[in-house]
């Protein structure tokens, strides 16, 4: 008899409901709340996050293909879905991944000309291409029973696709995932293809130096290779016997006299050291001294032309001390015009990011995991706003500076406190991890916290993941506030205690007055009321036990790893407990030996209910109460029928039921035990109808479940 809090998926309406239940003094009391757009928004919004965090740890573009694909299923729910990249040799678009259950078997493996279906039209048109059904196209292309299709370019990488073999099978969100997964998946090939182009560079300033000049004491060009004259533009002539830095643009003519000047005078100064003794090292021609150190080295950043409509081109000029005791100096130059580009595409990806940053409607807060400390790299307006935080005051401190938690003490599940909040101002138990903690070691957390904002305490449920950045590991921490829903769950626990305690003794003074009544008196009238009295009573007491089975059923939940459940010895144990109970009671078993479901224990209780339900309101006298099954192979179900001759289910309570009507006009006290029924079934993944029951009287109730492999 305890009140009864939980969200609840309803497949007939794919309506979410945060549904209450608790006994009162007139009985079992249900509210009902729609909470399905906000249950779908957090499903979708944990599922993509969680998606494009490893698809920016994913290695190569496969696997992002790959990374796609899987998403097809676990965030749309269709069981087709394909990833197509350009090749530049062959000019065609490749299949390199496919997805869902279906994919493969729906797969055209040929390759695609861009223009050629729906993938080869998202690719050349560059826009998401929406086809209702496939079948209207009047194109004479085979799409192998695709009725239906969304097809997004993946930028100038190729295109992604997502089927199904139903018509109108895809609304505006579900083309609003799939170019959100499409924009993350450019977004990350993109990002391979710069980091690939940056490895490529960073080998080259390592290890090629092919443009190189020679300078003397003073500056003057003594030699200087084709290549790096063709780099400045000038003519042979012009640069040898010259000063390099009349050629070069300010401030970097400025910067190579000063490194020069630089690298002279240490050279004066050892060579003083050494008694005058030349050396016997040279350097080489990559600019590297052999007998010099870092310090002897300087990098100094040229940029040339971007005058009167040519290219600017930018470089890096290596400066390295002459061995040997020859005052001069090796300069290297290395092009760095495609790295500064890569990196101002880098930075414009940067700059996309945060503005989606600020818009998150969550406070959300990024994080630098430094070796001593977690560092605050920035927090969005929703944060600011929420904790009362200035973004410019905050960004570079320590989280310590946040002081978030509640004074209240109220303690994160797990004890320890968020990368949001100072362990110091709430100390957890030694042997707690802190969500700090546990976001550097797990990479992802999820958890409840409580937090102090500027409306006071209120609950979130914090998410955070770390990635990965050329700068170092960072992360992030999103709230989502659930506050108003965890002071229902608490409202209604404690609503349910004090109706429990005052239901259970009023209803035994009810009871053991309602006994005493009819024990006493000699009129046959008043003891029929105190019998009636009594009856309603154990009703009363039924219900709350009906209650406590709802909470354990919908607690139960889905059944992700059902079991194979025979059918058979289910109904027979159902059948010899009523048996016993209902003496006059007709019940018959009529179901093969080898007809088993997908599910649980608790098909039996499915079973329980139906026939309690069938026995208690049967024709008087002697009830009938049949229970048959049968396997469809073709459909790969069982059907499992529960008969009476009764007065039959009302219309109302089966219209609730199946979802023909809404369910606010179910009353207080009505279908409790076929609610049950029909959540049993459904988190086996089947359903439940009503049909004429025996002889055209009564009900036959029948639940269509998937049968055990």
């Amino acid at each position: 008899q305890e009140t009864v809090s939980f969200v609840d998926h309803y497949a007939p309406l794919d309506l979410w409901t945060e549904v209450t239940a608790y006994p009162s003094p007139d009985g079992l009391s249900v509210f009902f709340a729609d909470v399905t757009e906000q249950r779908r928004r957090e499903q979708t919004l944990e599922r993509l996050l969680r998606t494009a965090e490893r698809m920016q740890r994913d290695p190569d573009p496969e696997s992002v293909a790959d990374r796609l694909n899987d998403a097809v299923d676990d965030i749309l729910g269709f069981d087709i879905g394909g990833v197509r990249f350009f090749d530049d040799d062959t000019e065609r678009l490749r299949l390199v991944s496919t997805g869902g259950d279906k994919g493969d078997a729906y797969a055209d493996r040929d390759p695609r000309a861009p223009g050629g279906g729906v993938a080869g039209a998202a690719f050349e048109t560059g826009e998401t291409q929406t086809y209702d059904d496939l079948k209207a196209r009047d194109d004479d292309r085979e799409y192998h029973g695709i009725r239906s299709a969304i097809g997004v370019p993946l930028g100038d990488h190729g295109s992604f696709v997502v089927g199904s073999t139903e018509p109108d099978a895809f609304d505006d969100s579900h083309v609003s995932v799939v170019e959100l997964l499409a924009m993350n998946a450019t977004a990350t090939l993109d990002a391979q293809r710069r980091q690939e182009r940056l490895r490529t560079y960073e080998n080259a300033l390592q290890n090629v130096d092919d443009m190189v000049c020679v300078l003397d004491g003073s500056g003057a060009v003594t030699y200087a290779t084709p290549s790096f004259i063709a780099w400045l533009g000038v003519d042979e002539d012009e640069l040898v016997g010259s000063s390099l830095c009349t050629v070069l643009p300010d401030p970097a003519a400025g910067r190579v006299a000063g490194a020069l000047d630089g690298l002279v005078a240490r050279d004066a100064i050892d060579a003083e050291a050494h008694g005058g003794e030349d050396g016997d090292g040279a350097s080489d021609a990559g600019g590297t001294d052999s007998s010099g150190t870092d310090a002897e080295r300087r990098r100094i950043d040229v940029t040339i032309g971007g005058a009167d409509g040519a290219l600017e081109r930018h470089g890096e000029l290596r400066l390295s001390a002459l061995s040997g005791g020859i005052s001069g100096a090796v300069v290297s130059l290395t092009d760095t015009t495609d790295l500064r580009r890569t990196r101002t595409e880098l930075s414009r990806e940067r700059d996309r990011f945060d503005r989606l940053f600020e818009r998150l409607p969550d406070p959300v807060m990024e994080v630098s995991l430094e070796s001593e400390e977690t560092v605050v790299t920035g927090i969005n307006s929703a944060f600011a706003s929420q904790f009362g935080h200035d973004p410019s005051t905050l960004r570079g401190q320590s989280t310590d500076a946040l002081n978030i938690i509640s004074d209240r003490r109220h303690r994160d599940r797990d004890g320890g406190a968020d990368a949001a909040a100072s362990a110091d101002d709430d100390p957890a138990p030694a042997e707690a991890k802190t969500l700090d903690q546990r976001v550097r070691e797990e990479g992802s957390v999820t958890a409840e916290v409580t937090r102090q904002t500027v409306d006071g305490p209120r609950e979130f449920l914090f998410r955070g993941f770390s990635y990965e950045t050329t700068d170092g590991r960072r992360a992030f921490g999103i709230y989502t506030d659930i506050t108003d829903r965890k002071r229902r769950e608490r409202y209604v626990r404690v609503i349910n205690r004090i109706l429990r305690h005052n239901l259970r003794n009023e209803l035994n003074v009810v009871f053991g007055f309602a006994s005493e009544i009819e024990t006493t008196t000699d009129d046959e009238r008043i003891a029929d009321f105190a019998r009636r009295i009594e009856t309603t009573g154990k009703r009363l007491s039924e219900l709350a036990e009906g209650a406590a089975t709802i909470k354990r059923v919908v607690e139960d939940g889905i059944v992700a790893d059902p079991d194979a459940v025979a059918v058979r010895p289910a109904a027979e144990a159902v059948r010899d407990r009523y048996a016993e109970a209902y003496p006059d009671a007709r019940i018959s078993v009529s179901v093969p030996g080898d007809v088993e479901i997908r599910g649980d224990e608790r098909f039996e209780d499915a079973l329980d209910q139906l026939v309690e339900n069938a026995v208690a309101h049967g024709s008087a006298g002697a009830p009938r109460v049949e229970i048959a099954a049968d396997r469809d192979p073709a459909t790969g179900t069982v059907t499992v029928r529960v008969a009476d001759d009764g007065s039959g289910i009302p219309e109302s309570v089966r219209a609730v039921i199946t979802g023909d009507a809404e369910v606010t006009q179910l009353t207080h006290n009505t279908g409790i035990g076929l609610w049950i029924v029909a959540w049993i079934v459904e988190s086996y993944g089947g359903e439940i109808a009503f049909d004429p029951g025996l002889g055209g009287a009564g009900t036959t109730v029948t639940l269509r479940i998937p049968a055990a492999e």
